[in-house]
């Protein structure tokens, strides 16, 4: 799991491509989650760690879907995924 640091950490190295997210129950969960890491990288900016002409990227978000109620908002949540392509959404399902 990573920690608020880690995540920090691996924006101010410009070395996270992928941020899975656990239990995303609705699309604000997704939209938090890269809101957050946006915060990061407008900080890393601020404390000098990264120059506003970087070339950086938000990482892509992966929802994990892990209960009921993601399931029936699984339209809603896959909307809300980050595309490798137009026909394809990286998501991930798991119900136990």
């Amino acid at each position: 799991m990573l920690l608020a640091q880690d995540i920090l950490w691996g924006i101010r190295s410009n070395e996270i491509d992928i941020v899975a997210a656990s239990f995303v129950r609705k699309a604000s969960d997704v939209r938090s989650v890269k809101a957050y890491l946006e915060r990061c990288i407008s900080r890393a900016k601020a404390d000098g760690d990264l120059k506003d002409d970087d070339d950086v990227v938000r990482p892509a978000v992966i929802s994990k879907i892990e209960n009921k109620e993601g399931v029936d908002n699984f339209e809603e949540v896959r909307q809300s995924e980050e595309r490798s392509d137009s026909k394809s959404y990286i998501l991930h399902i798991c119900i136990y």
